[in-house]
């Protein structure tokens, strides 16, 4: 049995990077392949640094890439940001407030390697993201400006931080 896991979160993962790779050259926006929720299997959603005065996307910024498989397995990746600094990936929302000011969920934390990149996967319920007629937000902010146990951002830094390309 526990190989038979082992074999099926092996091949998860896989597939999980193949995605990204295929992925990487289509349009940076959101995508949807197959069916989740209402009909999607899997959502393809670039992260990516902006400018805040206009929130244009910075040419050479940093980029981070989430897929989403069921609905409920996430892989996430991202690059050029900054070294042994902790992130977090939150919704920017909580279960009544939907892109209201200071309310976040966090989903996953990780800390970037001595190159700017960090990686997690986990689980997170996706499904409500999907087919309800909200733009959703997804971020990666700085873990030290989010207090995750009372589902709200504490600070704000937008220059280091990776917003959606596209919403939900």
């Amino acid at each position: 049995m526990i190989k038979i896991r082992k074999t099926v979160l092996a091949l998860a993962s896989l597939i999980g990077l193949l995605v990204f790779a295929v992925a990487a050259i289509q349009p940076a926006s959101a995508f949807f392949d197959g069916k989740l929720g209402n009909g999607y299997q899997a959502l393809y959603l670039w992260l990516v640094e902006k400018d805040p005065s206009d929130w244009s996307v910075v040419q050479g910024g940093a980029k981070g890439q989430l897929f989403v498989l069921y609905g409920s397995y996430f892989w996430f990746s991202a690059r050029g940001l900054e070294p042994y600094t902790k992130y977090t990936l939150i919704y920017y929302g909580d279960e009544t407030h939907n892109d209201q000011w200071p309310f976040a969920t966090c989903m996953k934390s990780g800390a970037t390697n001595r190159y700017g990149r960090v990686g997690m996967q986990g689980g997170y319920n996706f499904y409500q993201f999907i087919g309800n007629d909200v733009p959703e937000k997804i971020w990666l902010v700085l873990s030290s400006d989010v207090d995750c146990d009372n589902h709200k951002m504490t600070a704000w830094h937008p220059t280091e931080y990776l917003f959606e390309w596209d919403t939900i």
